[in-house]
């Protein structure tokens, strides 16, 4: 057994997004928009989860990590989708209400 296992890799994918999701919680206090702040703290909670599943052997952690990951990553293609106005998506009609 070697020191760059699986279970090394995915530690380390934890902790650098643990680092990028920090930085960009520090950014989002910085501005008046409270909906990223919470999904960036339920980012954070899952990420330990997937740690502590990775460490532990714990399969549910890593599931509900995974799961957590797989909406996360769709709702950034729809905010995607939505500021580049793809597919009829229009932000500006979000905002505006009309």
């Amino acid at each position: 057994m070697g020191f760059c296992t699986r279970r090394y890799f995915f530690l380390s994918i934890c902790l650098l997004q643990m680092i990028s999701v920090v930085e960009r919680q520090v950014f989002d206090f910085l501005g008046f928009l409270w909906i990223p702040i919470l999904v960036n703290f339920f980012e954070i909670i899952f990420i330990i989860f997937g740690f502590f599943g990775a460490y532990q052997y714990r399969s549910k952690y890593i599931i509900s990590y995974l799961l957590w990951h797989i909406f996360w990553l769709a709702w950034n293609i729809f905010l995607i989708c939505l500021y580049l106005n793809v597919a009829g998506l229009d932000h500006e009609v979000c905002i505006e209400g009309t």
